[in-house]
């Protein structure tokens, strides 16, 4: 089973390797500002620590060709519910 796990993880990385050498490249989103234009929010994380709409996870990686989105990063977005904290 480890030699099976090896193998498809090289296979990932020649896979990944050929995308980049063709310019497909994937989406930073992790502790970065949600941006639409390339993420799509999935879910809505609560953490008091982090910003709102900052990237707290990213459910599926999305990719880009040059400035084009081919898939949008499936991501969880944090939002502060500061309405919680003026009603107690």
């Amino acid at each position: 089973a480890k030699k099976i796990q090896t193998g498809i993880g090289m296979v990932n990385n020649q896979f990944k390797e050929i995308l980049n050498k063709y310019g497909v490249v994937e989406i930073e989103a992790i502790n970065l500002p949600f941006d639409s234009n390339y993420m799509a929010a999935m879910m809505i994380d609560n953490d008091e620590e982090k910003p709102d709409e900052m990237v707290t996870a990213v459910l599926q990686t999305g990719y880009k060709y040059k400035d084009r989105v081919l898939k949008h990063a499936q991501v969880k977005v944090n939002k502060n519910d500061k309405d919680k904290k003026g009603n107690d």
